[in-house]
């Protein structure tokens, strides 16, 4: 009996001679469970990730940036109040040596009153030179100026959403800068040694005058903070205290004969200081751990 190989219409037939011939076959059933359970760690680790984050910005997030506001509050306070008074100035140097000696009442950002006294053996016959800042005059101190921008700066950056990471994110990185750039403002670490463009300022709102050889620069320096005042005595003739403001900016340095320096610790600066050395670890500590 002959047995004919032609098509048929059985298609489970069909299919099986396909499957024989090494065609598409459905995932088998532990092939199947495998991606079932790659999907669901993958699932469960994204939910992980989502509670951590989460939880991140509601306690580490909020409690650094709740410490962070209340040290630049209580900041923008204490910077307002100035170091020494009339009554009571900051002082340096001895009466009796020779040299400089001065004292100052300086406010949130300036020299704002100020008597000072030179004297040295060889110099104007020996004979003391004595003035007090003009009554109207203030000598702006710019790394104070800078502190004071700056905090207020930050304070103004809370008003900004701190709803998700992204947002508390872009709030720290502007607050690690400005912090950051308030502690630039305080790099100068010694006293100068030649005048610079600024020392018209002082200089020029002394009263008496000063001898035309004679000026004299405050300045923001050392760790810990400390007002500098310095007297530069320029070589007779070789340029006039205006000249000599001028020669940085025109190339040619004036001839300075005789440096004198006096300083005092300005203790609630340096205060501040430490509190936001202290408020911009805090925010780069927490950038760490959002990114």
């Amino acid at each position: 009996m002959a047995v004919s190989l032609g098509a048929t219409s059985n298609p489970g037939f069909v299919k099986a001679a396909r499957d024989g011939d090494g065609g598409l076959q459905p995932p088998s059933a532990t092939e199947g469970a495998m991606r079932s359970v790659v999907e669901q760690e993958e699932d469960n680790e994204a939910l992980v990730e989502s509670q951590e984050r989460v939880w991140l910005l509601q306690t580490e997030c909020k409690s650094t940036l709740q410490r962070v506001r209340s040290i630049l509050e209580s900041l923008s306070s204490t910077i307002q109040q100035g170091e020494g008074t009339r009554a009571q100035p900051l002082r340096a140097g001895l009466e009796e040596e020779h040299g400089l000696r001065f004292a100052a009442v300086v406010t949130c950002c300036a020299l704002e009153a100020a008597s000072v006294q030179f004297k040295l053996p060889k110099w104007n016959r020996g004979l003391p030179y004595r003035a007090v800042l003009a009554a109207d005059a203030q000598i702006v101190l710019h790394p104070l100026v800078t502190m004071r921008n700056k905090v207020a700066q930050a304070l103004q950056a809370f008003n900004s959403s701190l709803s998700s990471l992204m947002a508390v994110h872009a709030v720290v990185s502007r607050l690690t800068s400005l912090l950051a750039d308030v502690l630039r403002g305080f790099a100068q670490q010694a006293p100068l040694q030649a005048p610079s463009n600024a020392s018209l300022a002082l200089t020029q709102q002394l009263q008496p005058p000063p001898p035309p050889e004679l000026f004299f620069e405050a300045s923001i320096c050392g760790s810990p903070v400390e007002l500098c005042v310095s007297a530069f005595v320029l070589r007779a003739g070789s340029a006039t205290a205006a000249d000599a403001a001028k020669a940085p900016a025109v190339g040619t340095n004036p001839i300075v004969t005789e440096v004198r320096h006096a300083s005092v610790q300005l203790e609630s600066v340096a205060g501040a200081l430490r509190d936001i050395e202290h408020a911009l670890n805090e925010c780069r500590l927490l950038n760490l751990k959002i990114e």
